[in-house]
C-alpha cells in the first residue's frame, strides 16, 4: 500500500473507531431573565430562573450563580430554590464593577441534571 493511499484511508477508519457523536441535549429547559443588561451600581437588579421539562411541567431544584470577567469565575454565590419551576431574587452590584463586562451564569441542578444559562452584563454608574 502505498504512502498516499494509508493516507486517503486512515481518516475513515480513524472515524469508525472514534465516531464522533452530537453534543448532548439539555435534559430540562433554564431561562434566565434580568431586568437589565446595563444594570446600575448599588440598585436593585432582579431576576428570574425559570425551570421546566420538556413537555412544560414546573421543576423543583435549586439555583446558584457565578459572575464572570474574561470567561474566568470571579464570583460564586448560592441562590435559592426553584419554586414550581421558578426562581426569583434581586442583587446590587457593587462600585467596583462599574463600567466592566461581565458574564451572569445561574446553574440550575434539578433532579434531572444541571443546565448554566448566561446573560452578558455591563454595569453602569
Amino acid at each position: 500500500m502505498t504512502l498516499r493511499r494509508i493516507l486517503l484511508v486512515l481518516p475513515a477508519a480513524l472515524a469508525l473507531l472514534f465516531p464522533v457523536s452530537a453534543p448532548a441535549r439539555a435534559p430540562f429547559k433554564a431561562q434566565l431573565t434580568t431586568s437589565s443588561h446595563t444594570p446600575k451600581v448599588n440598585q436593585p437588579w432582579h431576576i428570574t430562573v425559570t425551570a421546566r421539562t420538556s413537555s412544560g411541567k414546573p421543576l423543583s431544584g435549586r439555583v446558584s450563580y457565578e459572575v464572570l470577567l474574561k470567561g474566568r469565575v470571579v464570583g460564586k454565590r448560592s441562590g435559592g430554590r426553584l419554586n414550581r419551576g421558578r426562581f426569583t431574587d434581586v442583587e446590587k452590584w457593587p462600585g467596583a464593577a462599574k463600567g466592566m463586562s461581565f458574564v451572569f451564569r445561574a446553574v440550575v441542578t434539578t433532579s434531572l441534571g444541571t443546565v448554566r444559562v448566561s446573560s452578558r452584563v455591563t454595569v453602569k454608574r
